[in-house]
């Protein structure tokens, strides 16, 4: 398996790829590290009042998993 700072570069490549359609008023970054896992959902099922798609991106991800799975 890679070591965390092996992803980190595919993965920004990969953000910024995915943002450049997107105003900054279109995009939200969370980190489930810090930011439960309902508030990210409920935040996904909101709507803009500004545009009319959204890119939501979520840090972390391993946060989400029972602490055996990690």
């Amino acid at each position: 398996m890679p070591a965390a700072g092996a992803r980190v570069l595919p993965a920004r490549r990969i953000r910024q790829t995915l943002s450049a359609g997107f105003s900054a008023d279109s995009l939200a970054e969370h980190d489930l590290a810090a930011t439960r896992l309902a508030e990210i959902l409920d935040d996904a099922r909101a709507l803009s009042l500004f545009t009319a798609e959204r890119l939501i991106w979520v840090v972390n991800g391993e946060a989400a998993l029972p602490a055996g799975g990690r």
